[in-house]
């Protein structure tokens, strides 16, 4: 008798088929969680960026529209009066949660006014982007810096947004108006 050798059985056209659909689908999730992966970063960055320009043309409008038309000699000068109307004005602003801290300095670096009165006619000395602001205009956004001086009394809260804006005080001095915005906020527009 013989021995026959078995004969190799032929593969099926649905196992090759199989094959072909599974390295088809792998590679396509594959591609999809890179791209996917990829746009979000990305998105991220860029809605961050966004969000960021808003909140800089939020502190803008504060500056010249609310804030500055109120600061005067009286203001300035920190007698009652102006500076009671002033104060109710800027302190009704901060209720609504969407800032969280006011300062107005003049061109010397002294703060006019400050939701924390204790700050109120301290002199601390500008960064370079925000000294030339006075001379050129324009406006400045960065995340605060918790250790530095201007900033001892805000304590361990997130990190904030300041946004300076030069602008006119309404008897036409320059000065900066400091808005601090929370960083929720921020994350909130970008989402």
């Amino acid at each position: 008798m013989s021995t026959l050798s078995p004969e190799p059985v032929p593969e099926r056209p649905r196992t090759v088929v199989r094959r072909a659909l599974v390295r088809f689908v792998a590679a396509g999730s594959l591609a999809l969680l890179v791209v996917s992966g990829t746009t979000v970063v990305v998105a991220q960055a860029i809605s961050k960026d966004v969000a960021v320009r808003h909140a800089k043309s939020r502190g803008i409008t504060f500056a010249q529209v609310v804030s500055a038309p109120l600061v005067d000699d009286g203001v300035r000068a920190g007698g009652p009066g102006k500076l009671d109307v002033f104060s109710r004005v800027m302190r009704s602003r901060l209720k609504d949660d969407s800032m969280v801290h006011i300062k107005v300095w003049d061109r010397s670096a002294r703060i006019i006014w400050a939701d924390e009165p204790s700050m109120r006619g301290q002199v601390f000395p500008f960064e370079p982007a925000v000294a030339g602001l006075p001379s050129k205009g324009g406006a400045v956004a960065a995340m605060s810096e918790l250790d530095k001086a201007e900033n001892v009394l805000d304590g361990p809260e997130a990190r904030l947004l300041e946004v300076y804006v030069s602008t006119l005080s309404a008897d036409g001095e320059p000065i900066i108006v400091e808005t601090y915005w929370s960083t929720d906020q921020i994350d909130e527009d970008a989402r």
